[in-house]
């Protein structure tokens, strides 16, 4: 066999994922807590010194690393943010809750469902001084997601909601099976973030003031920006 050559778009690319490997490796805890400015040339120094509070070696290598691919010619900087605005601070007249959920995909041994009927909001449960509902999605005629939401000022407890729903599954259809869990939290504002100025830096997501604040809903909103950002794969 000869010797394989590479095409140097695939090596670039492969520097790419790296790159993106690297941010959300590294970087997930840290973009959500500081601020960077727009300017990719000054957002790469704010990180080299975020870095640098850390380990000044690791800051130098990331420089020397990152800094040719991000301001090169084939790597253009755009940058996606999605960090979680700053809900602490919001002028006055808007306002800001959370949809805190906990939810369990389960089981049932003694009733079945009918797998046509989706239950929304069914509000058989304390409110705890907030809004909670308890919503049924069926998959089969014995199994099923139950989930506690709760729209209000505090964050729904893990341990709590989950005594809660134990309660509530056992009441109304008895033993079950837990067969995997799922939690989150949504911001509900009517405040919506500043917008970036930078030409290429782009606000996605929350951030974007994608999420409808009367409901949390934010998957349609998402979309329609994806395609106003990006057309037939192209960036605008």
């Amino acid at each position: 066999m000869g010797i394989i050559g590479y095409d140097k778009k695939i090596i670039m690319k492969f520097k790419v994922y790296l790159t993106i490997l690297f941010f959300a490796s590294f970087f997930s805890k840290a973009l959500s807590q500081s601020s960077f400015t727009p300017e990719p040339e000054k957002f790469l120094k704010d990180v080299q010194a975020f870095i640098g509070n850390y380990d000044k070696t690791k800051a130098k290598k990331y420089i020397k690393s990152f800094e040719p691919l991000w301001l090169g010619d084939f790597f253009t900087p755009w940058i996606f943010d999605s960090r979680p605005p700053d809900f602490n601070n919001i002028p006055n007249g808007d306002f800001n809750i959370s949809q805190s959920f906990f939810g369990l995909k389960v089981e049932l041994k003694e009733k079945e469902l009918d797998q046509s009927v989706y239950h929304m909001m069914d509000f058989r449960i304390p409110q705890e001084k907030s809004t909670q509902f308890v919503y049924i999605l069926p998959y089969t005629s014995n199994s099923a997601l139950i989930e506690l939401t709760r729209f209000g000022k505090k964050i729904i407890d893990k341990l709590e909601a989950e005594k809660e729903l134990d309660k509530f599954i056992t009441k109304n259809f008895g033993s079950y099976k837990v067969i995997s869990k799922e939690e989150g939290v949504i911001p509900m504002s009517s405040n919506l973030p500043e917008q970036s100025s930078g030409k290429k830096w782009v606000n996605i997501g929350t951030r974007a003031g994608n999420v409808k604040p009367s409901t949390g809903y934010a998957f349609k909103n998402m979309y329609r920006h994806a395609k106003l950002i990006c057309e037939q794969g192209v960036l605008k």
